[in-house]
């Protein structure tokens, strides 16, 4: 699938009209060989970025840049309108209808590059607490979550603690951001918590956790 990111960005509420292209591969039958396997990947793992007809509200994004990717400062980026500014060092930009982004010092980068550096350890490392930005809801269960508190998120002594509640998650097996705003952390016996941000990015805790808990991405 092509082009559908631009049309439903991450960090957005609502898409965009824009054009999408779907591509129908042949079916892989058992037994998968990992040539077999390496070559599906190779021709599903294809750029969608795409463009759309009306332009792009930048709202939102420091869902995507919870750092600025110049000075690396987290909760510094924040956004108006189609324009995007980092408090901290002063950088700015304006996003287009390509997910393309335009400042001054950088000329034009695709947003996919501008947020490559928010990958990097050194951002993160070193650091055992990390607060949320805003109120989290946090739900747990198996296949039916149920809403257990909301409040701000804390995670320090080895433990995640909102309101009155604390979740160890010594036992913790992934880490998977679902949509704008969700973590889900997968435990032991197929046991799920889900935090639900209203404010923070769950790629910025999902990074955290994942260096915290030696959880490989």
């Amino acid at each position: 699938i092509e082009g559908s990111y631009a049309i439903l960005p991450r960090w957005a509420r609502t898409p965009l009209p824009g054009r999408i292209k779907i591509s129908f591969l042949p079916p892989l039958s058992p037994s998968f060989s990992r040539e077999d396997i390496s070559s599906m990947l190779r021709a599903i793992a294809v750029r969608s970025d795409g463009q759309t007809i009306l332009p792009h509200r930048a709202t939102g994004i420091e869902r995507l840049l919870w750092a600025c990717p110049i000075c690396h400062a987290i909760g510094a980026v924040s956004a108006r309108g189609r324009m995007i500014h980092c408090g901290q060092c002063g950088m700015r930009w304006r996003i287009d209808r390509r997910l393309m982004l335009h400042g001054p010092d950088v000329g034009s980068v695709p947003l996919v590059e501008l947020t490559a550096p928010l990958r990097e350890d050194n951002i993160l490392r070193g650091r055992a607490e990390l607060a949320s930005i805003g109120p989290v809801d946090v739900l747990q269960g198996k296949e039916v979550l149920q809403k257990l508190t909301s409040g701000r998120a804390y995670y320090r002594d080895e433990r995640l603690h909102v309101c009155d509640e604390s979740f160890s998650l010594e036992y913790a097996r992934s880490l998977t951001v679902e949509g704008r705003n969700r973590l889900d952390i997968g435990l032991a016996r197929g046991e799920r918590l889900r935090l639900r941000f209203k404010i923070d990015s769950p790629l910025k805790w999902q990074r955290f956790l994942q260096l915290r808990l030696r959880i490989h991405p």
